[in-house]
């Protein structure tokens, strides 16, 4: 194979693997049992157990789930100096 086919083929499998792995990715996942959905950056997103995944929040709102106390929580403001 010439170097430039087996470029295009690299770039080719690289290109399906990461829309493989973030296809996953879900914007919300939530516990069917306490119909609580978490963010990505909340410590519980990656439950394994009884998750449902939503592609946005409101999805799962309309699902009738609420959000995670913790993924709720304001971030803290930066002091003045």
């Amino acid at each position: 194979m010439k170097k430039r086919s087996v470029l295009k083929l690299f770039v080719a499998t690289a290109l399906v693997g990461a829309s493989m792995v973030f296809a996953d990715g879900a914007a919300v996942k939530g516990n069917k049992s306490s119909k609580i959905y978490h963010k990505p950056a909340c410590k519980h997103y990656a439950a394994k157990g009884s998750t449902e995944a939503f592609n946005s929040e409101t999805e799962a709102q309309k699902a009738g789930y609420k959000i995670c106390k913790q993924c709720d929580k304001p971030k803290a403001k930066p002091r003045k100096k």
